[in-house]
């Protein structure tokens, strides 16, 4: 009886193993990948872009930069031997949250448009590129999807620009507006900081989202609304260190607007006035340590033996 249980559920195993196995290698059923424009480098306000368009089937998801409680964002690996790239920089459309059971992600659904914006080097120079593409999509199990792409780039020649990644970088959240105003950013203690969030208009804190991001830590975020502006308050599991950036997102439904914050220490306020005061409470206190206590007889009988001397020589023995 043993024996066949063993094997009952070996045979579950394998089953599930063969499952999953055909799942990774039939991803494509579940997502595919196209380099916009045309696997070609386009110009857009003379700065340079290509886009990646992920689609996914239903109930499908692929993650935000900061995936949540689980997941991964989307990853470039440039071939650039001949180094025509200065510098590579992945664009995020605005994200939602999904939430399962106690999980709650951050990513797309259907349909999403990565714009990534490239420095050159030199722009009068024709070159290919090859570049790996790494991202993770998840329904009921999660597959890791890599794409080998080549992208061109033909330097004074015209080509059809994506109306498609033309529209996403408009609305890739700027962080060159004010619809929300940071100040006040102070530590509370050593794994949280606290900021005050001034808004224009008090719809931009109807339905807000905030969507942190950082290299090194993951945050959690508490609101108090104080009328249209509000404070937030992060926080993380970790101690954080000083100048860490993170990127806060704000998505309301009339706007998004991303902020890239350096979180460092207060600097020391010093108030003279209290230091004062402190130093002459201190000063009275010690009178009454028992270490002091023989000093204060030897006062006291000083006081005794001046007592018939003139009034302008008793204080100014006092003095000293």
């Amino acid at each position: 009886m043993k024996k066949i249980v063993i094997i009952f559920i070996f045979l579950i195993i394998n089953i599930k193993f063969i499952q999953a196995n055909q799942l990774f290698d039939n991803y494509k059923k579940y997502t595919s990948l196209k380099i916009l424009s045309n696997n070609q480098i386009t110009t857009f306000d003379d700065e340079h872009y290509f886009g990646i368009k992920i689609e996914l089937a239903k109930g499908w998801k692929t993650y935000w930069k900061n995936p949540g409680d689980s997941g991964a964002g989307i990853q470039i690996k440039v071939s650039d031997e001949n180094q025509y790239i200065e510098s590579l920089k992945i664009l995020y459309p605005t994200p939602k949250r999904y939430y399962d059971s106690d999980i709650e992600t951050i990513g797309y659904e259907n349909e999403v448009v990565f714009p990534v914006r490239i420095d050159l080097f030199d722009r009068s120079k024709p070159f290919e590129l090859f570049i790996d593409i790494e991202y993770l999509i998840c329904k009921s199990i999660c597959i890791p999807v890599e794409e080998k792409r080549k992208i061109l780039f033909k330097p004074n020649i015209s080509n059809q620009k994506s109306t498609l990644l033309s529209e996403t970088l408009n609305k890739i959240p700027s962080n060159e507006t004010n619809g929300y105003l940071i100040t006040d950013l102070e530590k509370v203690s050593d794994n949280s900081f606290s900021m005050k969030v001034v808004t224009e208009n008090t719809d931009y804190i109807k339905k807000l989202n905030i969507f942190i991001f950082s290299d090194d830590y993951k945050f959690d975020h508490q609101i108090r609304a104080l009328g249209k502006d509000f404070i937030l308050r992060i926080t993380s599991d970790n101690e954080i260190i000083d100048n860490t950036e993170i990127d806060v997102l704000f998505s309301s439904p009339l706007l998004t607007e991303e902020k890239i914050l350096n979180l460092k220490s207060n600097p020391l306020k010093v108030n003279y006035l209290n230091m004062i005061l402190l130093a002459f409470i201190g000063g009275f206190i010690l009178n009454f340590m028992p270490c002091v206590l023989p000093i204060l007889s030897l006062k006291i009988y000083n006081f005794i033996k001046i007592r018939d001397q003139s009034l302008n020589r008793v204080i100014k023995l006092s003095g000293y």
